[in-house]
């Protein structure tokens, strides 16, 4: 606590800068980027084997064309069939592996998607008003986090807050839904 306010201090009179206070705060985002992966690829995993079991129960499995606008469909064939290329079966992995956070969202409010085979579930609580976009854009924000942190290795406090919120709140919204499946 006091570490945080000695950089408040700093922030408004540079010459304040006590022995340390630095080396902390770069030690410090270092471990909330390291946690802020290990949260995000969580999130994702989680997020794609909940989205995928409720599509192929409504669809069929593995029937992506069903339920994915076009241009998401051909960008993941693109890219499977780029990594499978030439690889021996045993090695081969399937659209379900290239999906992103982006990606996500673009099959969640495709078609009638969105109401028939969600819900509306997929509401972060800060997102409760909008269209379904909107009500999803932090997707979109997770997926810039990510990309952001493959690029720079940092992430800003607010952002690992975010992704630390996103990360409870589906934990929490996953577990009730398996508590109504199971």
């Amino acid at each position: 606590m006091c570490r945080t306010f000695e950089r408040e201090i700093n922030k408004h009179y540079g010459s304040f800068n006590p022995d340390g206070l630095e080396k902390y705060w770069g030690d410090r985002n270092k471990e909330n980027t390291k946690e802020a992966l290990l949260l995000i690829d969580s999130i994702l995993h989680d997020l794609k084997r909940d989205v995928k079991n409720r599509l192929d129960v409504s669809f069929g499995e593995d029937n992506i064309e069903a339920y994915a606008p076009k241009e998401v469909v051909l960008n993941l064939t693109n890219k499977v069939t780029n990594y499978n290329y030439n690889k021996p079966k045993s090695q081969y992995r399937g659209v379900w592996d290239f999906i992103n956070f982006k990606d996500l969202q673009a099959i969640l409010i495709y078609g009638t998607n969105w109401t028939e085979v969600f819900d509306k579930k997929f509401i972060f609580p800060i997102d409760k008003k909008g269209n379904k976009k909107e009500t999803t854009q932090w997707l979109i924000d997770l997926h810039i986090i990510s990309n952001k942190i493959e690029h720079s290795s940092t992430i800003t406090l607010e952002k690992f807050e975010f992704v630390k919120s996103v990360y409870i709140w589906l934990k929490n919204l996953l577990k009730e839904t398996n508590k109504v499946y199971s």
